[in-house]
Parts: structure tokens; sequence; C-alpha cells
């Protein structure tokens, strides 16, 4: 039956005694629903008479699903029903009506499930990097580091947590495994991204190119994991287009600009960092990409632009690996009125993990 699809037991037994209670009159219940769509608790906030009930707010403000009863037994919804409803909807709530015996249910709203976590186990996490488990079958010079084996066990409760965890690491410990191991299960378990900030470039470098493959290898899964750079490290087209066109004024620079120029033209990342050499800085800030020159949606390099093709990218990542200095614009966007659901200067995100944390007083300094 659908109401016992829709209702625990002990909530229908509770919902029928309240409404006795009442006198048979209309009573209006706040619900808690489980994963399952399952109404596994309710409190009785107001009564009414036999045909009209009041809501009472504050106990709806918390609910998954709004209920109450028709005295007659005939559940199709009122007027006043239907706008309780749509306000509900509004609000991501369910709105049900039941008769007085609860053993009837009409589903105006249906309610929208809450999400449930996958928590980490701690052990199993641990496993990966333990004498026992994947690294050190596919590593030679496998040792088994305690202190390791430790980090990811606290770094794994602290994702199940919610929490915030502050660790200390010295070298040779392999604090990036222990890291990267609950951050690539809990960002594929959890359909949630995680955001690792680094102080360096160099450790943004290290991560992308060796340390998350090798991770990849010893949890056995793909994961997508993009590097996000400051935009000022991507060449734009657009800007190269107008600088080649004035070529001949800087001629004691033009074979180290037709270099960037057949480059961009193979390029995959359009990144200063795949150059085969060091562009003169002053050459590279009249072709790389800033905002304050962006043409947006009316450039017509839109489609090739190397920015907007990493900021794809980023959209569906499962990791993303930025700088210290990236992850504060992007804070300082979304308190200046960005808001937290969208896209900043980064797509949303509520996991981070700060690596060179000893370098992140000065990165917020600079933003706040």
């Amino acid at each position: 039956m659908e109401i016992n699809r829709r209702f625990s037991l002990e909530v229908r037994q509770e919902m029928k005694r309240q409404i006795e209670m009442a006198g048979g009159n209309e009573v209006f219940f706040a619900g808690i629903i489980n994963a399952e769509g399952v109404v596994i608790s309710v409190q009785a906030g107001a009564r009414g008479n036999s045909d009209s009930v009041p809501v009472n707010f504050s106990f709806a403000r918390e609910a998954s699903v709004l209920i109450h009863n028709h005295p007659s037994g005939f559940l199709h919804p009122s007027d006043a029903d239907l706008m309780v409803a749509s306000d509900a909807s509004e609000k991501a709530q369910g709105f049900y009506i039941v008769n007085n015996d609860v053993s009837d249910v009409y589903v105006v709203m249906e309610p929208i499930k809450p999400l449930v976590t996958k928590k980490l186990d701690s052990d199993e996490t641990a496993l990966y990097l333990s004498s026992s488990g994947p690294l050190a079958k596919i590593s030679p010079y496998f040792e088994e580091r305690p202190s390791q084996i430790e980090l990811v066990r606290e770094i794994a409760g602290t994702f199940n947590d919610d929490g915030v965890g502050v660790f200390e690491a010295g070298t040779g410990v392999g604090k990036s495994f222990a890291y990267l191991v609950p951050s690539m299960l809990w960002a594929l378990s959890n359909k949630e991204r995680v955001v690792i900030s680094t102080g360096t470039i160099n450790l943004q470098q290290q991560l992308s190119e060796k340390d998350i493959p090798q991770a990849e290898k010893i949890i056995g899964k793909k994961v997508k994991a993009i590097l996000v750079k400051g935009r000022q490290n991507y060449v734009c087209l657009r800007r190269l287009s107008e600088v080649g066109s004035e070529r001949d004024l800087f001629s004691d620079e033009t074979e180290i600009f037709d270099k960037i120029s057949d480059w961009a033209k193979e390029s995959k990342t359009g990144s200063k960092s795949d150059l085969s050499f060091m562009p003169p800085e002053n050459l590279w800030q009249r072709v790389n990409s800033e905002a304050d020159a962006c043409m947006g949606m009316r450039c017509r390099f839109r489609e090739k632009c190397f920015v907007m093709k990493v900021r794809k990218e980023a959209a569906d990542a499962n990791i993303l690996v930025v700088n210290h200095h990236m992850l504060f614009a992007d804070i300082e966007s979304r308190m200046n009125g960005a808001g937290y659901d969208d896209t900043a200067v980064l797509p949303p995100y509520k996991r981070i993990i700060f690596d060179e944390a000893h370098g992140i007083e000065d990165a917020a300094t600079s933003f706040f």
C-alpha cells in the first residue's frame, strides 16, 4: 500500500494518536524522511477544526514534508492546500494529505530525498598505503610508514566528520598520498569536488603529473583531476594575433614571438609552463590572458580559448589543483556577492586540502 511506502508504522500510530487527541479535527504535522523517502518521525505543530488547520512555520522550517489530515476522508487538496504546497516546493519540501485513520495518503508534492554521505572506512583507506595494500605491490622500493598510515586515518576521519584537521608531517612521511587517497575516494563516492590548494606551481605540477596518476593506480580508479592556474599563465589567442600584426615593432624579439605563435597553434593547454623555453616577461605580458582585456562572448577566438577550455574541464572535475592565491581570489569573489553555489573563479566546492599551509596567511592577507 502507498501509505506503508510513505510512512513507518510508528509514525502512522503517532499521527493517529495525535488526531484522536484533537477530537478528529485537522492536525498539522512536520515530518522527516530518510534516504528512501519514508517519513520516520513527525511532530504535531498545530491543531484546527474540521475544515482547516494553521501552518506552524517554526516546525515547518526544519521539515522534509508537511502533512495534515482531512477528517472527511476526501483527500483532494483545497485551494489553500495548493498554496501551502506551492510554497513548500520552493523549499524542496513535500506536502501530504492523510485520512484520520492514517490508512490512506494523497501526495500533493513529492519531497526531495536527502543526500546520503558515503563515509570512508578509515582502516580500509589506510590499507591502500600499508604493506598489504596495492602500493606495496606496484612499488619495488615500498616501505610502510606508520606516520603516513596514521595520517591517512586522521584525514579520512576529518572527511567523515565534516571537520577541520591540521596536521604537521615531516619530510619523508608521504603526505601527498596520505591526503590524495582519501580525497579521491571521497570525491568518487560522494560526487563531491575536492580542491587541493598549494603554495607553489612546482608542487601543483608534481601533483598533476606524478602524484595523482600514481594515486589512481593505488586506488585502481580513474579520477578527473584538473590543474587550474591563474589566467595570466595562459596565452591569449586574440592578443597574440594583435601583437602579431605589429611584430615589426619589436624586431629584437621577433624570433621568440614566432616560436610562441607556432607553439600556440599546436599546444593543447596554452600554458606557459608547457613552452620549451622561458619567454621574456615583457613579451609574455603582451600576449597572455588578462581579465581586464578579456572580451568574453564577443571574442572571435572564444571557442579556442585556453582559459575557457580549462574552466569547462574544471566544471565536472573530481579534483581541482590550484594555488593559495587563486583559492582566496575565488573566496573573495564569493564573499563579495558571487555566492557559494555557482562558479566564481572556480566551480563550487565544499572540501579543501591545504598543502604547504604555512603560506596561507600571506595569501589570505593579500585578499582580505
